[in-house]
């Protein structure tokens, strides 16, 4: 296409009443707007010319339904999941979450439960907390932004670890069976690291408040617990579970019972993670080929069935980032 620098008016007017129609790829043609100009008699002027584009100008027409459908150009299918926490002391409705990651069709009883927005440091702790201490819940709520007390509990929790599971045999064996070293948990609480990060003290948290813990994991859309092996719990708390970070979901009705019940017939479950694997010498060749099995993973290599090592290998492998 030419470019026209400034000319005369007698030039201009001839390129704009020219017959020559510029084309543009790539354009809808829903939007396509004619560059020529409407045929004009011979006594056309630039002074007609500007009066014309004095007068409104007709509207684009809005495409419809139907053009819409016939528009070749689609959106990008999103890939993964784009979950974002909520921010600290802060509240998301339940239902958002649950319709859009786990559930296709809108429940009434999703209405009454909220997520609360926790730090990033000790959250899973904090959780606890605010699900089942209704005089720090209070405190929270009360005092925004205040969380100095957590460093505190850890340390008094810290000096009660050993004590604690020293007097429960259910819970010394089944730390034992899982290689899980509870005299080593006391240093991780004492200290000032993060404790979302450690499998055995989030496990141990739970049996210590004595509550059974569901986590709602927003990267597998499944749903698992922290210690199901604790058959004596009095109470049960619900958290969504996102990077090592945890926000509890509480309820405007202080039960939990109905989203409880509907996670557990509506959700798949998460078969195992990397703290409920024990060491390899533990389980029996069948044993292994079972839970592959309904991990989807197959124990064939070839034509011949996996060996033991390769089998755990395997398994370490498909839930070590759940």
């Amino acid at each position: 296409m030419r470019l026209l620098t400034i000319m005369d008016p007698k030039k201009l007017a001839t390129y704009l009443t020219s017959k020559k129609h510029i084309v543009i790829e790539g354009v809808n043609s829903l939007y396509e707007q004619s560059t020529s100009a409407p045929k004009q008699d011979s006594s056309f002027s630039i002074e007609s010319l500007f009066q014309s584009l004095q007068q409104p100008q007709p509207q684009p027409k809005k495409p419809t339904i139907i053009d819409l459908l016939h528009n070749k150009k689609t959106p990008k299918e999103t890939k993964g999941y784009s979950f974002s926490k909520t921010p600290r002391n802060e509240t998301s409705q339940i239902s958002d979450i649950m319709n859009t990651y786990f559930s296709k069709t809108d429940n009434p009883i999703f209405e009454h439960y909220y997520a609360f927005g926790t730090n990033k440091q000790d959250s899973f702790l904090e959780s606890i907390l605010l699900s089942l201490d209704v005089e720090y819940r209070t405190f929270r709520f009360l005092l925004n932004n205040n969380n100095k007390n957590i460093p505190d509990r850890k340390k008094r929790i810290a000096s009660e670890v050993v004590l604690f599971i020293d007097h429960h045999d259910d819970l010394k064996k089944h730390y034992h069976d899982m290689g899980i070293k509870y005299k080593r948990i006391p240093k991780k609480l004492f200290s000032n690291d993060n404790s979302d990060i450690e499998g055995d003290v989030r496990i141990f948290l739970a049996d210590f408040f004595n509550t059974k813990v569901l986590l709602l994991n927003m990267k597998t859309k499944r749903y698992r617990f922290v210690n199901e092996h604790n058959q004596n719990t009095t109470s049960a708390i619900i958290m969504i579970e996102h990077k090592y970070n945890y926000e509890p979901i509480l309820s405007e009705t202080n039960t939990i019972d109905s989203l409880y019940q509907f996670i557990i017939n509506h959700i798949l479950k998460t078969i195992m993670t990397p703290n409920s694997l024990r060491a390899i010498y533990t389980y029996k060749l069948r044993q292994l080929r079972e839970i592959a099995i309904k991990l989807g993973i197959s124990i064939f290599n070839g034509n011949k069935k996996k060996l033991k090592n390769q089998l755990y290998e395997d398994i370490q492998h498909h839930i070590k980032d759940i």
